[in-house]
């Protein structure tokens, strides 16, 4: 195969959604580090490569953009949703980014996410005795949108946010990452102005009656000798109400598709429920919830045998280096055992100072998933062909018809 612009068609939402492993396959043993003209960016689909770019913030920076469309349009669109001034983590490196990412930890403590279990199996159970009841469902808005929704509303203390407020804030945030041009931009952030509206309302509501919440721990939290702003609480509930439903909510409805392409493995978890764990980790691996992420690089460096100047972009394909045989034995197969040697890895979560902070509530819900699945269905059928959705950020569904076969 030979490898061009056209080959390695990175500006077009099919190239993602249709089958890239032939051409991931092509470039990690011809290109590892592949120049893009048309991106203008080097594009990594080795393991070694994304895993040491990822730890290595000082040498490769998130500060001059993160998505694809940052560089395909020569503007940060990230950072244009918020007004000047107002600091997010996703586009700070260290030691900023500790600084800024700290502010949450408190959240995302081993026992605040534990204590979220009995939320995450009800709103589950109750899913998927809907689901049960008629034998089929559109796994998107039936199930993945209402349960990542519904935990993430829980999270961050925002109960009273609606489920289809979550779904279309969300939605126009990750359509930052498509292809549009600026005025489509404009007109995307000019929607979510309700969003804004929304959180900073709910910030100076609990400054008004404190209480001890995500909400009240964001606008107690002094940073540089001064407590958050309500802009600043406000990008903080906005980051994780995004990051946290639109991955898992991706990985969901994966989930029921990977099923019924492969009706041996769900039968495998079934007779052995003590492999979900790793097959939580399978389903990230296989599926890679995000498509990729930039950097850029701060200084002249190398990568292999590749120079990247100072300035130059880096493009990293996790579902490439997720199917690395250097580090996966059998890559292109489904297994749901292949995670039983806990020292294997994946990169769904990324790695290094910029990991998803988020990653035990993901585990958590997928588990629970699973647990609550294999309870009640015998196997799963797809009907028709899956939608995706436009953008080149997450590697998603707008629907995916299904039925459920009890037993």
């Amino acid at each position: 195969m030979p490898l061009n612009d056209s080959t390695v068609s990175l500006t077009d939402k099919e190239f993602y959604f249709d089958d890239p492993f032939p051409t991931y396959r092509e470039m990690r043993t011809s290109a590892p580090v592949y120049w893009h003209a048309g991106a203008e960016c080097w594009v990594l689909t080795r393991y070694q490569d994304i895993e040491a770019v990822s730890k290595n913030a000082q040498t490769y920076s998130v500060g001059s953009g993160l998505l694809l469309s940052d560089l395909l349009k020569k503007h940060d669109y990230l950072s244009r949703m918020f007004p000047d001034g107002v600091e997010t983590v996703s586009l700070a490196d260290p030691p900023r980014h500790t600084l800024l990412r700290r502010v949450m930890n408190w959240a995302f403590a081993r026992s605040r996410v534990d204590s979220f279990a009995p939320t995450v199996r009800d709103l589950t159970a109750r899913c998927l005795d809907a689901v049960a009841a008629k034998g089929e469902a559109e796994v998107v808005h039936e199930v993945s949108v209402p349960v990542t929704a519904g935990v993430v509303r829980a999270f961050i203390d925002c109960e009273d946010m609606t489920i289809d407020q979550v779904l279309q804030w969300s939605d126009a945030v990750f359509r930052m990452g498509s292809d549009i041009s600026l005025d489509e931009m404009q007109k995307t952030v000019a929607s979510i102005q309700p969003m804004f509206e929304y959180f900073i309302a709910k910030a100076e509501e609990r400054r008004a009656n404190p209480k001890d919440d995500f909400i009240g721990h964001l606008v107690s939290y002094e940073l540089d000798g001064a407590t958050l702003s309500s802009l600043m609480v406000e990008t903080y509930l906005q980051t994780v109400m995004v990051a946290g439903n639109e991955t898992t909510r991706n990985a969901f409805t994966a989930t029921i598709r990977l099923f019924a392409e492969h009706p041996e493995q769900y039968q495998r978890l079934r007779d052995n429920p003590d492999l979900v764990n790793s097959a939580v980790e399978e389903i990230l691996r296989f599926h890679s919830p995000v498509l990729g992420f930039v950097r850029t690089a701060t200084e002249d460096t190398q990568l292999g045998e590749t120079r990247i100047a100072r300035g130059e972009h880096v493009y990293m394909l996790y579902g490439a280096a997720n199917r690395d045989p250097d580090v996966f034995e059998d890559p292109e197969t489904f297994d749901i055992a292949r995670f039983l040697d806990t020292q294997k890895t994946h990169l769904a979560f990324g790695r290094g100072p910029h990991i998803c902070i988020g990653m035990a509530v993901a585990r958590l819900e997928l588990r629970t998933l699973l647990e609550e699945l294999i309870a009640r269905f015998s196997g799963f059928e797809l009907l028709g062909k899956p939608e995706r959705p436009d953008t080149l950020l997450g590697n998603g569904y707008t629907a995916l018809n299904a039925k459920f076969h009890l037993g």
